[in-house]
């Protein structure tokens, strides 16, 4: 979030952190800010007390609340700033959306609650203020009148967790001031865990439902047996039969429904008593006078208006988590995200049943049937490749004639955006290609045997693509050279190296869970508890060297009692059915392929991530390990060494080399000093190849190319 935060196009603000508590080394680490930020401590788990005692350090006019797990976008605070100027001085808060974690969707927009502490999710907002409805502001991107906050009293500390906020923006509006929505004010929200949620259903249930009690009757006007009973029926039908659903369907164990059902009666009893007590706020202290601001420094490239805001077009096949695929994807996913965040407009073209267009803030996605479009004579998957690209240009064309296109981004593969670079220049937008793995190689390395005329068809597109570009950015050194060699071309002006990058924080599905693997149910649970899990992530195929794997497990096991082998992905080539050696039996699992979610869970427990691919055009997934400090074990194989830093973020083998594979993997069983050392490395190389560090170097491509 600091990071994000340098990256702010208007420089008037001040940060303030509130430490409250952790254990988790957060405290030592802003040690090291101490010098730039505001610093305070709250010993007690309670969110009022700490946004209390934020807005005593705040010397600002407005307080602007975001959570640790959130990430603001570059116009933030330019954003949040324009809204109060603009609107009335009885303005006392407004909020924005927040982008769910992993999605190009909102967790929640314009959201609305009552005296009964009911709420409506993305509610009209033609509907606030009409019958006993009132605007709510969600908690980690909610803004404030630091005046306002003082004058009522801040936060009520009654709410330590849940309806905190919710209950001082109610409060406001109650006092005859407005709370707005600024749909221009975004953050994206990672959902950290928390002991408050630990999973789908595993939430700190008592203080939810204390202080829902507490609100209700506080606002509702209820008194004696009505409120008593109100709130009885409320739990029963918001909270308990939802726990008696998922019993019946088998996703709560009984234990865990009757210790939730308790948590809940026991918070309501609890809240009811606290009200009695009601208001539990407090005065705030002055503010200290010294407004301290925070260092910009100015490294992304910001669109801080209209005239520099980039409209950007992918044309892909594969976007998660609309369309699902593999490395293409991820790059793109990644590249959307940092492409929003930074201010721009992003559509992206993808193949769909139906054309549909999916909005969201500044993100659209044009799912596109593609055209009948006949290719005489040529191959199924050529004419295929041919009818994406010349149905993506007319959806391209219609995009650009409602709102002009600045670039079309697309990759190699497939050359999906074949049939937009032949347009004479002039007649469409700039087009960047981004150099991956080119079907020569991938027919090598895969052993595929197409006919001459075939492979003429596939390589001559690629060469066409290439070649009428404006711009080409290998993403990797490795790759570049391997294009040059293979279709004989020297680079040229239009040449741009952009390594890809990915985001250096994990991505934890909230309600999936954090701790628990009920999805890996051949995964003995002693195996992920045992510290020692060996991990392989991708298709299990011999490209991807799972031969080599298999081959160095007896020597790894036997060096580590302990240790266990652990392949996760689909089994595109049977490795899962061909009989283990006795002593690999009970130690070397095959999981099949897992989601997301489960395998960013994996990753966190894993000891080291195996990757002993023959060939990568980059590599991501050792990136997507660096991002929880474990180190990789990779090949010398196409751009891994440019990933994989040898001895620096992990150990590099020649490729082929089974032993050496072996004895890298039990060097680092063996010394656990090397594995933290490489555990730090891995931290810091997955920072110098974020997704923030590409996005920019690609935004300053598109500048270039506009000039």
């Amino acid at each position: 979030m600091l990071g994000y935060l340098r990256d702010q196009s208007d420089p008037a603000f001040e940060v303030i952190i509130v430490d409250g508590p952790s254990d988790d080394g957060t405290r030592e680490l802003l040690q090291h800010h101490a010098d730039e930020v505001k610093l305070a401590y709250n010993p007690e788990r309670n969110l009022s007390k700490s946004r209390n005692l934020g807005i005593e350090l705040a010397d600002g006019e407005v307080v602007a609340f975001i959570d640790d797990d959130a990430l603001p976008f570059n116009d933030w605070i330019a954003n949040i700033l324009a809204e109060y100027n603009a609107r009335p001085l009885t303005t006392a808060g407004l909020g924005g959306p927040a982008y769910y974690a992993g999605t190009f969707w909102f967790q929640a927009e314009d959201n609305g609650i009552n005296r009964f502490a009911e709420a409506k999710v993305n509610i009209a907002s033609n509907q606030i203020g009409q019958d006993g409805w009132f605007r709510y502001n969600t908690g980690t991107n909610a803004t404030f009148a630091t005046l306002a906050l003082r004058e009522h009293g801040g936060f009520d500390e009654q709410f330590d967790y849940y309806l905190d906020e919710s209950e001082v923006c109610f409060r406001l509006q109650q006092a005859g001031l407005l709370i707005g929505y600024a749909p221009d004010v975004v953050v994206r929200h990672e959902f950290a865990q928390s002991h408050n949620r630990q999973g789908r259903l595993n939430y700190n249930w008592f203080t939810i439902c204390k202080n829902t009690a507490y609100f209700i009757a506080a606002y509702s006007s209820l008194k004696g047996e009505a409120l008593k009973m109100h709130i009885e029926q409320r739990m029963q039908l918001e909270r308990i039969d939802g726990f008696d659903k998922a019993l019946a369907e088998g996703h709560l164990t009984a234990d865990d429904h009757a210790r939730y059902v308790d948590a809940v009666r026991k918070g309501a009893a609890q809240g009811l008593s606290d009200a009695m007590h009601y208001p539990r706020r407090r005065p705030l202290k002055p503010a200290p006078g010294r407004f301290r601001p925070y260092a910009v420094e100015f490294q992304a490239p910001v669109a801080a208006s209209e005239k520099s805001r980039l409209h950007v077009c992918i044309i892909s096949r594969e976007f998660p988590p609309f369309v699902a695929g593999g490395g293409v994807g991820t790059l793109y996913y990644h590249l959307a995200s940092e492409l929003l965040m930074m201010g721009h407009r992003v559509t992206a073209i993808v193949p769909g049943g139906e054309l549909n267009i999916f909005k969201q803030g500044n993100m659209r996605v044009h799912f596109t049937p593609q055209a009948a479009v006949e290719v005489t004579g040529a191959d199924g998957g050529f004419g295929r490749n041919i009818a994406w690209s010349v149905t993506a240009m007319a959806r391209l064309a219609a995009v650009h004639e409602q709102d002009p296109v600045d670039i079309v981004d697309s990759a190699l593969w497939d050359s999906e955006a074949l049939a937009v670079a032949l347009l004479p220049a002039h007649r469409r937008p700039k087009v960047v290609v981004r150099l991956v793995t080119p079907y020569a190689l991938a027919s090598q390395i895969n052993g595929w045997q197409p006919d001459p005329a075939t492979a003429a068809l596939f390589m001559g597109a690629e060469r066409a693509l290439i070649a009428a570009a404006d711009a080409v950015v290998p993403i990797s050194e490795s790759i570049a050279q391997s294009v040059e060699k293979t279709y004989g071309l020297h680079r040229d002006a239009r040449w741009h190296l952009v390594p890809c990058g990915i985001a250096y924080w994990p991505f934890f599905d909230v309600n999936q869970g954090y701790n628990e693997f009920p999805e890996l149910e051949r995964l003995p649970a002693a195996v992920l508890a045992s510290g020692r899990i060996v991990l392989f992530v991708g298709r299990l195929e011999r490209r991807k060297g799972v031969d080599l794997i298999l081959d160095a497990a007896p020597e790894i096991l036997r060096s580590d009692p302990a240790a266990h082998i652990v392949l996760a992905g689909r089994d595109v080539e049977g490795w899962a059915d061909r009989p283990l050696a006795a002593e690999l039996q009970g130690r070397v699992h095959f999981v099949g392929e897992v989601d997301n979610g489960t395998r960013e869970k994996l990753l966190a427990r894993a000891w080291c991530l195996l990757f002993p691919s023959r060939y990568e055009s980059f590599g991501l997934v050792p990136l997507e390990a660096f991002v929880h400090g474990v180190p990789v074990v990779a090949a010398r194989a196409g751009a891994i060494p440019e990933v994989v830093q040898d001895g620096q973020s992990g150990l590099v083998f020649e490729s082929e080399s089974s032993l050496e594979l072996s004895r890298c993997v039990m060097s680092l069983l063996v010394d656990p000093a090397l594995r933290e050392r490489l555990s730090a490395g891995a931290r810091r190389r997955v920072r110098e190849l974020g997704s923030r560090q590409s996005a920019v170097r690609s935004v300053q491509l598109y500048r270039n190319l506009l000039r």
